[in-house]
């Protein structure tokens, strides 16, 4: 019943927009099939006539006999009636012998009905190439040229998708033709009979389109051709407005980006996005939005946001979906600002968890699609033929992996940058080493390089170098890795399961353990932990001593936000302990991801807002915070705060806060390090000075409690040759200004003095002792 009232209403609407149309008594804006046999409202040549028996159902037809023979149909008989907006279609039979038939539309500006240059639909004749191919005018530059219709560049054809050639026209046969002018986008689409063209852009004319017309004009034909050839024949003319449509309803994540696949949208969404094909009323669209909650047979709450200037694009807000649910969404018939109404329209998709929807997925296997005794499915051994280097095992009815041997899981796709994890459930026996190892794009078959390792008793070390390859996995450059903040070394416990965790800094090259959620300390750099290199999988390597159990293999991109956090002093050194010391110099927090749009970042000292600067390294993925004022004060609680709402190089919004506390000790005097600079600069290396070179000896400190000030100490630097004392220059100084400041004199390197190492050194008088470790500068 509703869709009968919207027609009835398109109906009356139409009626009353053109009523001068008498001959459109169904709504249309024209419609002509010639069977009163009236050319009443017609303006055409005198040997355009109504020809009876030769339309396609022997009925009367428009007939074009002689060469330039034209025919126009107004919308309007005073011509006041026109169509500038929305997408207006124009159907007509036609059959055509040499060819040459043009559809003109007449501009309410016109001056001359006549004018055919401003043709959306043209036909070659005979001669063209292709025959009878099908062209359009996108410009109003003047007739149609001889010969070819393309060898103009205001003329483009039609074509089919995918097509190589234009459309055209076979000969002597009724074909129907349907043309959709879009006026909003300054393009056309033609179908004939059940063929459609791609969209021909750019015209320049479609706007207050008063009327259309035909026009023949078979250039090229000869006056002795056969008779059918020598005519034009249209029927079924009508014209009229396209309803509007619902283009597309969009299901939009809080990041602003599109979820693609309605089978996993995002628990993430907010914005429920619905696009028409022309300007819409506001409240009619509002009205007719709906979501519904298929799983639990509930309505959920819209709320229209905001809508496009263009009045196509309607925002509707949601707050949030429930996950792993059906949802649907339902648009009602409503009102475009021209009357018309659309058809109803809907959407259906569904929700996953949230992990899955915003995971980025390299590999997935709980080997449950497996059979039992057989090779794991997406396994591969040393090649990817080799047969027997694992099978699937099942225990109280879950299913696993065994392997003696070497198993290679391959990526969907390249890493080359950022962090990813490895996530598997593993049970190792007594007496094997373990190896964990990488498998770079470039050789899918083979393993490049092995950064971990676990030794017969599942101490966890790791290589610095360039690694080894089975069975000699544990010799080389090995370390033992240790738990975070402990001189523990990392163990995988023995005959028993346990969640390994490797995360691979594919960017700054380190790698981190975490077992059964105890993480071990970062390792330090191995250089072939590069994403530079694409890797492209992952392997385990068990001695033949030993079977390795692995389940639930999982490996994907780490989730945007914060990877971790530092305290740095002044040379870069991390600072750990339960309370920082006063050497504090930076904070350096490293992202997941590189970061596209920069967070908020706060820096609060005893709930205060501590000003500081910002450095980011070039990946986009590390910031450095310094203190405005140099240096941190010494007994005394921080608080770093990093505020979600950023977003990483795939898309990815971090949606929680992170918070990252720590105490300064008591402190008070903080010696920030001893340097020797040349022009104000600090040297790097003995060979930046020379005998005769003037430089300064400098003490940088930071007193924050005037009761730990250092009176009468002495600043010096040593010059060594081969380990022997050749110069020495001192003074006594004064480090007891509170904020950050320099001790420092200048002294001028003697000219015949030899040194291959430069040594800064300070004393304190009072106690005989060494203030600060030396800084030592080699050549």
């Amino acid at each position: 019943m509703k869709k009968i009232l919207c027609t009835l209403l398109l109906i009356t609407l139409l009626s009353s927009l053109f009523p001068a149309v008498g001959f459109a008594a169904d709504g249309d804006i024209l419609n002509r099939d010639f069977e009163d046999g009236s050319v009443s409202g017609i303006n055409k040549s005198a040997t355009v006539s109504i020809v009876d028996g030769k339309a396609g159902d022997g009925g009367k037809c428009l007939s074009f006999g002689n060469a330039n023979d034209v025919a126009r149909f107004m919308f309007s008989a005073d011509k006041s009636v026109s169509v500038s907006s929305g997408t207006l279609c124009v159907e007509f039979d036609l059959k055509e012998g040499f060819g040459g038939i043009g559809m003109g539309v007449f501009t309410s500006s016109d001056t001359n009905y006549g004018n055919y240059s401003k043709a959306p639909f043209s036909s070659g004749t005979r001669n063209s190439t292709p025959a009878r191919g099908l062209k359009a005018y996108t410009t109003a530059e003047g007739q149609h040229p001889a010969g070819n219709a393309g060898s103009k560049t205001y003329i483009k054809g039609y074509r089919a998708s995918g097509a190589t050639s234009d459309m055209a026209i076979t000969a002597n046969k009724w074909q129907h033709v349907l043309l959709e002018i879009d006026f909003d986008n300054a393009c056309t689409y033609l179908t004939l009979d059940d063929v459609k063209s791609e969209a021909v852009t750019g015209f320049t004319y479609l706007s207050d389109i008063v009327g259309i017309g035909f026009k023949w004009a078979p250039s090229g034909i000869s006056a002795d051709a056969p008779d059918d050839l020598k005519e034009a024949l249209i029927d079924n003319i009508r014209v009229y407005m396209a309803p509007p449509k619902v283009s597309k309803v969009e299901i939009i994540k809080t990041n602003g980006k599109e979820n693609a696949d309605l089978t996993k949208v995002s628990p993430k969404t907010n914005t429920i996005r619905a696009a028409f094909s022309e300007a819409m009323n506001a409240q009619s669209v509002s009205d007719a939005v709906s979501l519904y909650d298929v799983t639990n047979a509930q309505n959920v709450d819209l709320s229209l946001s905001d809508t496009s200037e263009d009045g196509k694009i309607f925002n509707f807000a949601v707050d949030g979906l429930a996950e792993n649910t059906d949802y649907k969404v339902m648009v009602g018939a409503c009102e475009s600002e021209s009357g018309l109404f659309t058809e109803e329209y809907e959407v259906q998709f569904s929700t996953t968890d949230l992990i899955s929807a915003e995971r980025i997925s390299y590999y997935s296997n709980d080997f449950e699609d497996s059979e039992v005794g057989g090779k794991p499915k997406n396994v591969f051994g040393q090649t990817d033929t080799t047969q027997n280097f694992a099978v699937v095992k099942e225990e109280n009815g879950n299913k696993y992996m065994v392997t003696a041997t070497r198993s290679r899981f391959l990526f969907n796709e390249s890493v080359t940058s950022g962090v990813i994890v490895v996530d598997a459930d593993i049970s190792i026996i007594k007496s094997g080493t373990v190896g964990f190892g990488i498998v770079y794009t470039a050789s899918p078959s083979a393993y490049s390089k092995w950064p971990i390792g676990f030794n017969a008793s599942g101490k966890a070390m790791y290589y610095d170098a360039t690694g080894s390859n089975p069975p000699s996995i544990l010799q080389g450059h090995t370390f033992d890795l240790m738990k975070e903040n402990s001189t523990e070394q990392m163990t995988l416990a023995q005959e028993k399961w346990q969640n390994l965790k490797i995360y691979l800094d594919t960017d700054y090259n380190k790698i981190t353990v975490e077992i059964d959620g105890v993480r071990s300390a970062e390792t330090k750099e191995i250089p072939f932990i590069s994403g530079k290199n694409g890797i492209g999988g992952i392997a385990f390597y068990t001695s033949n001593l030993a079977d390795t159990s692995l389940d639930n293999v999982n490996v994907y991109r780490a989730e945007n936000g914060v990877y971790k956090t530092e305290i740095l002093d002044s040379d870069g050194n991390i600072l750990t302990g339960e309370k920082i010391s006063p050497s504090a110099q930076s904070i350096k927090v490293t992202f997941s991801e590189k970061i596209t749009s920069e967070p908020e970042i706060l820096l609060e000292c005893n709930g205060a807002d501590e000003n500081f600067t910002k450095t980011w390294d070039g990946l986009g993925r590390c910031v450095t915070l310094t203190p405005e004022k140099g240096y941190f004060e010494s007994a005394s609680s921080y608080a770093l705060k990093v505020n979600a709402g950023y977003t990483d190089i795939f898309d990815r919004i971090c949606e929680t806060d992170y918070e990252y506390l720590f105490e300064t000790d008591e402190g008070g005097m903080n010696i920030l390090g001893l340097f020797l600079k040349k022009d104000g600069v600090k040297i790097k290396s003995a060979s930046e000075i020379s005998s005769g070179n003037a430089v300064t000896v400098s003490a940088d400190y930071v007193l924050t409690r005037p009761e730990k000030k250092i009176e009468n100490a002495v600043l010096a630097v040593v010059f060594e040759k081969d380990g022997k004392l050749t110069h020495i220059a001192k003074q006594t100084v004064n480090l007891d200004k509170t904020g950050g400041n320099s001790a420092k004199f200048d002294v001028t390197v003697p000219a015949e003095c030899e040194f291959d190492t430069a040594n800064v050194y300070l004393w304190d008088l009072a106690s005989r002792t060494v203030v600060n470790s030396f800084a030592s500068y080699i050549k």
